[in-house]
């Protein structure tokens, strides 16, 4: 059951990645959005953080900022619990992203 949804997670993300780097953001949306309903159930940190900035990606592509910086500030919690200092450092240049689209150039550095 485990790698059964596994590999539907990372087919998810691999189609929502596809549509995020054709500018399809609200399918990339919908797919990043499942994809992270299944690592809920999956229950891997990594995975649920993974999940949780791709999707907050396309959030702000939306103009979706309040949800996505809720999305990238609960994948730095994740990332900081497990020691993930990659993901840490993505989750942050994310929520200065954030910071940008809200035009808050201080914040953002």
């Amino acid at each position: 059951m485990f790698d059964d949804s596994l590999e539907i997670w990372r087919t998810l993300m691999e189609k929502g990645t596809s549509h995020m780097g054709q500018a399809e953001y609200t399918r990339a949306e919908e797919h990043f959005k499942r994809a992270l309903r299944i690592a809920n159930q999956l229950n891997v940190p990594l995975v649920k953080a993974f999940s949780l900035r791709l999707l907050a990606t396309v959030e702000v592509k939306l103009g979706k900022s309040e949800v996505a910086e809720r999305s990238f500030r609960e994948a730095l919690q994740i990332c900081e619990e497990v020691a993930n200092f990659k993901g840490m450092s993505e989750a942050l240049a994310g929520l200065a992203s954030v910071e940008v689209e809200k035009n808050n150039f201080e914040e953002a550095i």
